[in-house]
């Protein structure tokens, strides 16, 4: 950008005042025409998304729309397995193990194979009243045993450490369960999906003991139980080789910014947008029990739809109180909201140019912006515009430059976040950090 230097009064262009003038009436000044650049040095702001979910999301940019795609389906391929140990349980094709149905009436059954290796699996049920895979090591002296029973009108999935030791309740339900998709990792299981509905604990992780040497697998009756057991009766046991399956479709994206302005759209069809602002780059996704359970986040931002209007909140703490808050009355279905980085504490909002109000931070707003991913609650793409916001913004004025002192632009151009034209005038302040803008 290019500007010359002229007296905002009387248009008179000049150099600088006479070291004997006042600047006031019939001071002595130097005419001059000045060919001063002003320039910066910035890396703009892009929506990044986490390695993890990379090759699910599609639209990265400065502008545009971010949205998650849905994953290729998951796979499942069926081993050949060797039943060991065997007591009236058969193994058929596909690894389907039920009962040998001419040994009836008996109470259960029972087979053991080699222990799982460190993938994905699918476990399917027939119609159980009672199954059981446990995982052993130490012969029969340490075990770790899934057990799904039906009882009472009740579906229930445990977890018991040890023969007869403690007992943990994993699912609970009318619903009954007709498969598991689990994973075995770093002598731990993680149920993922039940009935092909992604568990929100599914970070959470089971021991299943060191190297366990094999799988016991039971098939019982339960008492009263009117039926006698059949065929229809089984478990059976899928691998899926890949150890990165991808279970859902995740909105996992993050940006860096430290100066200018972004902005977002919401939509009242749409569930709510959040944010995380955090001092380290993301890595992964995001979610509400990570945030739930972790003060890694400086502050976060929600903006939705809460009876028909749209609204803003800032929090300090995911569960905490607003410490800012808007709702915008007689707003249409979408709405955008603009965020303007000021001082290194201060968070502008704006809502159709109109300044809603400035959060305030108690310290200095931490350099990244990354979204909650809650995929259950059906988030799966929003509006973003960060075209004005960037990374790292360094301006660099000409050594001539001095506060106070009105300058002329002859060319366009943009100075602290600020749109320039040709024509307009301009004063810096506190040591060329700022300027005052005069529009022609």
């Amino acid at each position: 950008m290019t500007f010359s230097q002229r007296d905002f009064a009387t248009g008179q262009v000049v150099s600088k005042l006479n070291a004997l003038g006042t600047g006031g009436g019939g001071s002595d000044f130097r005419v001059e025409d000045l060919d001063l650049e002003a320039y910066a040095d910035k890396i703009p702001s892009l929506m990044q998304l986490t390695p993890d979910v990379d090759q699910y999301i599609d639209g990265t940019n400065s502008i545009g729309i971010v949205k998650s795609i849905e994953p290729p389906p998951i796979v499942f391929e069926y081993e050949q397995y060797v039943l060991n140990d065997t007591e009236r349980m058969l193994l058929g094709d596909d690894a389907t193990f039920f009962p040998d149905a001419t040994q009836n009436p008996m109470e259960y059954c029972t087979g053991t194979i080699d222990a799982l290796t460190e993938q994905d699996y699918l476990i399917t049920f027939g119609d159980q009243y009672l199954s059981e895979f446990s995982f052993i090591d130490s012969g029969d002296l340490v075990r770790y045993t899934f057990r799904y029973f039906e009882t009472g009108g009740n579906c229930i999935l445990q977890y018991e450490v040890g023969i007869g030791g403690q007992t943990y309740e994993l699912y609970y339900d009318s619903m009954p369960i007709t498969s598991l998709h689990i994973r075995i990792k770093n002598n731990s299981i993680q149920f993922l999906k039940i009935n092909d509905s992604v568990r929100e604990n599914y970070h959470n992780a089971w021991a299943i003991g060191d190297d366990p040497a094999s799988v016991k697998l039971k098939i019982q009756k339960v008492q009263n139980a009117e039926s006698e057991m059949s065929a229809d009766q089984f478990i059976r046991i899928g691998s899926v080789s890949s150890q990165n399956v991808k279970l859902e479709s995740h909105l996992s994206c993050y940006f860096k910014a430290a100066k200018g302005e972004m902005s977002f759209t919401i939509d009242e069809t749409k569930p709510t947008l959040l944010f995380a602002n955090l001092i380290e780059e993301p890595t992964g996704v995001l979610t509400l029990e990570d945030v739930s359970n972790s003060n890694s986040a400086e502050f976060y931002v929600a903006l939705m739809y809460m009876y028909g209007q749209p609204a803003i909140s800032i929090s300090p703490s995911f569960t905490g109180t607003p410490i800012f808050s808007k709702v915008i009355e007689n707003a249409q279905m979408s709405e955008k909201f603009t965020f303007r980085l000021a001082d290194g504490n201060k968070l502008e909002v704006y809502n159709k140019n109109v300044l809603l109000g400035t959060y305030q931070h108690t310290g200095e707003i931490k350099p990244y912006f990354q979204n909650i991913d809650y995929a259950q609650l059906g988030l799966s793409e929003f509006t973003f515009d960060l075209g004005k916001a960037y990374e790292y913004i360094e301006y660099h004025l000409p050594p001539d430059v001095q506060d106070g002192v009105y300058y002329h632009l002859i060319t366009d151009g943009e100075l602290f976040n600020k749109v320039l034209r040709t024509g307009d005038f301009v004063r810096f302040y506190n040591q060329h950090t700022g300027l005052i803008l005069h529009k022609q």
